[in-house]
């Protein structure tokens, strides 16, 4: 397990590449769960990354909104143009992050949602790029259940599926999403060949717990901030903490395979 820690300039990278964060991620926090930032601020964003000597050791993620953005749901949808999805980002800028994310808001009621999923993906340079956003309150989203996003991650050839929360003042992941059933929803992703990833407002002393349930990446923000609201600053004390989590985990992780390589030698 990993974290990543959500970023909304190439300022605060430049701070976090102090520390012990492997996978960084870029959104605008000021314009929903999934905000899309402007380009010019992800073009600044990916020339620091490749300025620092870490970007080799870095993933880089960005958010792009919703897949629905800027469309209305109901019997147009049979439109062709409503099965194309328009980028907020240039190609080229988009070909700079390892992955892209999309939420789903809107999707339960709209027929072409897969459509423009899958011309999503096929702008990306590689389909595995992409990363769906099931929301686990979908409800309030009127976005499609669980399952649906899995089978649609599944069959588009993504790597990473991301379970995270729409309604950022309506509750934490933990509050909509059991231990347990992060647990199955991870071993779920697994069966059908993809990795989990968890966010929504999740707190320091969420990580242990959500360790343990199997989820490949833990995502971040409110924590890394001052006062715990993700549209704040990043707070150096908050991210000293967490960067000390990430180095306890990884020892511990080392120490665990350590031991299991020598007990088959022996």
């Amino acid at each position: 397990m990993d974290l990543l820690l959500s970023l909304q300039s190439a300022d605060e990278l430049r701070i976090a590449s102090g520390y012990s964060f492997r996978w960084l991620d870029l959104k605008n926090p000021l314009t929903g769960s999934l905000g899309c930032p402007e380009e010019k601020v992800a073009i600044e964003f990916l020339e620091v990354a490749e300025q620092l000597s870490s970007r080799n050791d870095w993933t880089l993620s960005v958010a792009i909104g919703e897949l629905l953005e800027g469309t209305s749901a109901g019997a147009e949808d049979s439109v062709d143009t409503h099965s194309q999805f328009s980028l907020p980002l240039s190609a080229r800028t988009l070909d700079g992050f390892d992955y892209v994310k999309v939420a789903l808001a809107g999707s339960r009621d709209c027929k072409s949602w897969e459509a423009r999923a899958e011309s999503l993906s096929q702008q990306l340079r590689a389909p595995s790029k992409l990363i769906l956003v099931h929301y686990a309150d979908h409800h309030l989203a009127c976005a499609v259940d669980w399952t649906t996003t899995l089978l649609t991650s599944r069959d588009l050839g993504c790597e990473y599926i991301l379970i995270d929360t729409f309604n950022k003042n309506g509750g934490r992941l933990t509050d909509w999403l059991s231990t347990d059933e992060s647990h199955r929803c991870a071993t779920e992703a697994e069966r059908f060949g993809l990795k989990l990833s968890l966010a929504g407002s999740l707190r320091i002393e969420d990580l242990r717990t959500l360790e343990k349930t199997g989820a490949s990446i833990l995502g971040i923000r409110g924590a890394a901030c001052l006062e715990g609201s993700r549209v704040s600053r990043l707070c150096r004390d908050r991210l000293q903490e967490l960067s000390s989590c990430i180095v306890n985990e990884r020892l511990a992780t080392e120490l665990r395979e350590l031991g299991l390589s020598q007990r088959r030698s022996n």
